[in-house]
């Protein structure tokens, strides 16, 4: 993994992890800003193609959830086994987590769901 890519998924997974924290508090302000960032790093990871891919692959094991949920949910376009698993997996769990894993397994299987 070079550098710039290895760069781009720890912020990802800051930028992941620090949503989902901000989330579970309530706080809309900074999950909007956290998530403002994931975009930007996510679009920045894909244009390094696959290469980008493999890396946020790495992330469906990661110890956060909300990083693994995040990850899943942006590699459902080329990886949809391996992130439906892990979203299925996080959808059995407690709290708003588990919801918000539900919503991206029912609107992916819809059709409706967008990512860049």
């Amino acid at each position: 993994m070079s550098n710039s890519i290895s760069h781009l998924i720890a912020d990802y997974r800051n930028s992941a992890a620090a949503h989902g924290a901000a989330t579970e508090v309530g706080d809309h302000k900074n999950a909007n800003k956290h998530h403002d960032r994931l975009t930007q790093e996510l679009l920045q990871l894909r244009t390094s193609g696959s290469a980008g891919d493999q890396a946020l692959l790495g992330l469906l094991n990661d110890e956060n959830s909300w990083v693994r949920l995040w990850a899943a949910s942006h590699l459902l376009r080329v990886y949809e086994d391996q992130a439906r698993r892990t979203l299925e997996m996080l959808s059995n769990g407690p709290g708003i987590l588990a919801f918000d894993a539900q919503m991206v397994l029912s609107e992916w299987g819809k059709g409706t769901l967008k990512t860049p």
